[in-house]
């Protein structure tokens, strides 16, 4: 019954069956839920008291931190680290204290708070004991006092603390533990109606769901399972397509039936299109190889294809067509007949393949016409050329004999001046070796000048030393004479016994007096020998200058003789040069004569 349901009235069906069942459900819920209400609000207030109690509670942690910091005070001999611990006692304290605000504000339970105040009034007395006596003894460094009372008073109240805390945490767990079971029991309750209620419910609306979907699953399925062989078909996969196998009355079942008429025509049609299309591949395939002979036959139904065959066709053809014409033209060529070009025409593609080829063949043709035309121009212009050489031949041929003769008499006077110039060579390389020798004996009396004129160099400074040494004894000789005057003057102071010594002293004046004038003499000899000697170093300078300007005269002569030299051993050259050619030519010219 249900496949021939439409897919719209099973989705109609499955929905308000659904809806159907959840409010039947629905309904039923609201009647257990009346009954655990009472249950299940007793057990949220259990679980917010919970949560509240776990919020509010003294945490034991602040009495512990504060008494290990109480040991780690006594135990600590640095100040700095000192005044931090205190302030974490202060901070301990504030935390404490804030925590009993918020009791305050936020609990409004008269037995909580009653269980609450004595660990509170503990945790303020073992802080009230530290700051009014422990931290005054740390202060004073009373190391001793505070440790017994860390372990006295401070412990009596740490103790007591914790006594508290855990008669109060006991008890409210106790009392939270009864009442959380009377609520859990009501509620389970509750549950078991409400889970087996919608166990039920859910189950059915999946069975009901179960089977629509199952028949509109199985019926897309077949028709997935019929288009899938249908493609398989298009994509040649399978050779024959197979039909949508699917009898319902439902949308799908109309749809099967309307791909199952098209399959056939485009299974008919497809056919056709293969066999078109193999055939294509065919011919094409001849195509690609060079045979144009073959077109495609077959036909079919489907419009872009046959028109694919029609244009496939008609290129074929008239590509055939423009073979058989270059074909044509060029046999006309191969018979040495330029006259004929290839035409385009005015469909053909502008800058196209076939404008190209025209172009190269065309290109070809006026090239070979030109060279033909250039061939007899050639011909011709060598025919008139002919003539006229014969006629140059013939006047080559008296001049040639002209020739021959004039270079025999060219060679011969040739001969004679290159042997004088090989001779005025000879005389210049005699020349320049004479100016050569003519240097080096310039240049030895340019040194000997050089020596002269150091040796009068010598004489001077040894005349000089003579004019010093002739001072000297003038010098003496006036000394002695003084001297002698002296010893006259007390040999006649001495009377008789002086006469010896005043005769003495008259040999040493008259000694004297022969030295100065021999001085004299002298000086005048070493005066006259000065100036001859300066007299002969100024001729000596002269001839150095002399010797000097002759070198440089010969130098400037040598160069030009080198010149001249140079100048004639390349006319030498040329005219060797001259000689070989025209020796060769006089060979060369009786030959041609």
């Amino acid at each position: 019954m249900i496949s021939n349901l439409k897919i719209k009235a099973k989705l109609i069906f499955l929905v308000a069956f659904v809806v159907i069942s959840f409010a039947g459900l629905v309904v039923t819920n609201k009647l257990v839920m009346n009954n655990i209400k009472i249950g299940s609000q007793t057990y949220q207030n259990i679980v917010n008291a919970k949560d509240l109690l776990a919020d509010i509670l003294p945490p034991p942690a602040y009495i512990i931190e504060a008494r290990l910091i109480t040991f780690e005070l006594i135990q600590s001999a640095n100040q700095s680290n000192k005044t931090e611990l205190i302030n974490k006692l202060a901070q301990l304290k504030k935390d404490i204290n804030d925590r009993k605000k918020y009791w305050d504000e936020n609990l409004n339970n008269d037995k909580l708070m009653s269980l609450l105040t004595p660990s509170y009034e503990t945790g303020i007395a073992y802080f009230k004991v530290i700051d009014d006596k422990f931290i005054p003894l740390i202060k004073q460094n009373n190391l001793e006092a505070a440790t017994q009372l860390a372990n006295s008073e401070l412990a009596t109240l740490y103790s007591a603390h914790r006594e508290n805390i855990d008669k109060l945490v006991s008890s409210s767990i106790e009392e939270f533990n009864v009442t959380e079971q009377i609520a859990q029991d009501d509620l389970s309750v509750g549950n078991i109606i409400i889970n087996t209620g919608s166990i039920l419910s859910i189950g059915f609306i999946l069975f009901i769901s179960y089977l629509i979907a199952h028949n509109i699953v199985n019926s897309i399925e077949t028709f997935e399972n019929g288009l899938g062989s249908f493609f398989k078909f298009l994509n040649r996969e399978t050779k024959i397509a197979q039909p949508i196998k699917l009898d319902t009355k439902d949308e799908m079942g109309e749809m099967a039936q309307f791909v199952n008429e098209n399959i056939i025509k485009i299974e008919e049609m497809t056919i056709k299109d293969n066999q078109l299309i193999d055939e294509a591949k065919i011919v094409m395939s001849r195509v690609t190889h060079g045979w144009y002979s073959q077109t495609i036959q077959q036909s079919t139904t489907n419009r872009s294809l046959e028109e694919f065959k029609n244009n496939v066709n008609t290129m074929i053809i008239s590509t055939k067509e423009r073979f058989a014409v270059v074909d044509e033209l060029l046999k006309t060529y191969a018979n040495n007949d330029y006259t004929k070009t290839m035409m385009l025409s005015p469909t053909d593609e502008k800058g196209g393949l076939i404008e190209s080829l025209a172009n190269g063949i065309n290109g070809l043709q006026a090239a070979i016409t030109k060279m033909l035309v250039e061939n007899k121009q050639n011909g011709l212009t060598l025919d008139s050329s002919s003539d006229v050489l014969l006629e140059n031949v013939n006047t080559l041929n008296q001049n040639a004999n002209q020739a021959a003769a004039a270079l025999e008499e060219t060679a011969a006077a040739l001969e004679e001046i290159t042997e004088n110039i090989s001779s005025n060579t000879t005389n210049i390389v005699k020349m320049a070796q004479l100016a050569s020798t003519v240097t080096v004996a310039s240049s030895e009396g340019k040194d000997l000048a050089f020596e002269t004129t150091n040796a009068m160099d010598q004489i001077n400074k040894e005349v000089n030393a003579i004019s010093d040494a002739i001072s000297v004894i003038d010098q003496i000789a006036f000394q002695t004479n003084i001297l002698s005057l002296n010893a006259a003057v007390e040999a006649a102071t001495a009377g008789e016994a002086g006469k010896g010594f005043a005769v003495v002293a008259q040999e040493v004046r008259n000694l004297a007096n022969r030295s100065a004038d021999a001085a004299n003499e002298i000086k005048k000899l070493v005066e006259n020998a000065t100036q001859k000697a300066n007299n002969g170093k100024n001729i000596a300078d002269k001839m150095i200058s002399g010797y000097e300007t002759l070198n440089q005269n010969i130098d400037h002569t040598i160069t030009l003789i080198k010149d001249v030299e140079m100048s004639s051993k390349e006319q030498l050259l040329g005219i060797n040069q001259i000689n070989d050619a025209i020796a060769a030519l006089d060979q060369q010219t009786q030959k041609n004569a």
